[in-house]
C-alpha cells in the first residue's frame, strides 16, 4: 500500500485470478471541485470487457451517493454485457 496524503492511495486487493493494484488519485481544480483519477491495470486485455463493467458500476454508484440520488442500477441490463462493447479487445 501506498499513501500520500491527501491526494493519492495505492492499494492491492486479492481477487481470484490474481492480486488487482488500484491506484486512486485526487486532483483540486481552479474552480474547488476535485477530480477522481482510477487506475487499474490488468494483466490481460480481455479483463476489461468484464470488469470494466463492473467498475462502471460501482463509480456511479459512489457518484449517485455523493449526489444524493437514488441508485437503482441494474447489473444485469445496464452494466454487463451491456458496457462489454465500450472495452473492446486490441487489434
Amino acid at each position: 500500500m501506498e499513501c500520500e496524503e491527501p491526494a493519492r492511495l495505492v492499494v492491492d486487493l486479492p481477487s481470484p485470478e490474481d492480486t488487482w493494484r488500484l491506484q486512486l488519485s485526487l486532483t483540486t481544480n481552479d474552480d474547488g471541485s476535485t477530480t477522481l483519477v482510477f487506475i487499474q491495470r490488468l494483466a490481460e486485455p480481455y479483463d476489461a470487457t468484464g470488469v470494466g463493467p463492473g467498475w462502471h458500476y460501482y463509480l456511479d454508484r459512489l457518484g449517485a451517493v455523493i449526489a444524493h440520488a437514488s441508485v437503482n442500477q441494474d447489473w444485469d441490463t445496464d452494466y454487463y454485457p451491456a458496457l462489454s462493447d465500450a472495452y473492446p479487445l486490441p487489434d
